[in-house]
């Protein structure tokens, strides 16, 4: 005899009955976007909020992988962009990186544009009016980053923000600021709503 897939297997290919009301289905069945959204931010077992992920076990990016010249190249890249915004003397050029987990771009960025600015007064205003903000929803990977980060957060060019990444930037809405929202993973993971 031939055994169908999934057979012995705790898996059903049977049809689901979905209630009659479209209402009840609703509260019985996550949809997409909350089962994404749970996945990833539930406190108690989130991949990212839980603080079971660790970086490194389960991948790698381009911040940490090419460490420090990724850095250094999107470093050179906001120089550009800070140029071309032709800011007065004072107004602040604002980083925003929502999930930055344990803040490597963060580090390599400022570690280039700090080293730039002693060697040339162009790129010493840019560091000047440097503003980085960085959140992630993994308080333990956020406190690596400050960890590694401390020099620039005593200098006041850094500053943590723990919480939930859309928070943080709806937050900025009242308070508009010059600047870039710049983020490596956080698009790749919003529900598909959002």
């Amino acid at each position: 005899t031939q055994q169908r897939y999934g057979e012995g297997r705790g898996i059903s290919l049977e049809p689901i009955a979905l209630p009659e009301e479209p209402e009840s289905a609703v509260k019985k069945y996550f949809s997409v976007e909350s089962w994404v959204r749970e996945a990833l931010t539930h406190p108690d077992w989130g991949f990212y909020a839980s603080g079971k992920m660790q970086y490194h076990k389960y991948y790698s990016t381009f911040p940490e992988s090419l460490s420090p010249f990724y850095g250094r190249m999107v470093a050179q890249h906001l120089f550009s962009m800070w140029k071309s915004m032709n800011l007065k003397a004072g107004e602040r050029f604002s980083i925003l990186e929502p999930a930055a987990g344990e803040m490597s771009l963060a580090r390599d960025i400022l570690t280039f544009a700090r080293e730039r600015a002693g060697q040339d007064e162009e790129w010493n205003r840019f560091y000047s009016a440097l503003d980085y903000r960085a959140n992630d929803l993994n308080a333990n990977a956020l406190a690596v980053g400050v960890q590694k980060n401390q020099e620039f957060e005593k200098e006041g060019k850094l500053f943590a923000v723990p919480g939930d990444a859309l928070s943080f930037l709806k937050s900025f809405e009242a308070a508009p600021v010059n600047g870039v929202v710049l983020s490596n993973e956080f698009f790749d993971n919003l529900p598909p709503h959002q």
